[in-house]
């Protein structure tokens, strides 16, 4: 399971956007999306555009599996 789970961070590092990367780590911190887009000077249409980016490349089909994944992968973001 632990290589599994290694092999999914390596996977997001080399998928994701560096921004993609920065909003999943906000939201696996627990702030909404309108928190994390005043904190990052977005609009919070954008931050909702980036996470279901991610969700699409992670084949997320949901909040809540995004969430469960970024609990169970803890992701290390270089930002």
């Amino acid at each position: 399971m632990e290589k599994e789970s290694k092999k999914t961070c390596i996977v997001c590092r080399i998928i994701l956007t560096r921004r993609e990367k920065q909003i999943l780590y906000k939201l696996s911190e627990g702030f909404s999306s309108s928190e994390i887009a005043k904190n990052i000077g977005l609009h919070v249409k954008s931050v909702s555009q980036h996470k279901r980016n991610a969700m699409r490349k992670l084949s997320l089909p949901n909040t809540k599996e995004l969430l469960l994944w970024l609990v169970y992968n803890k992701i290390n973001i270089d930002i």
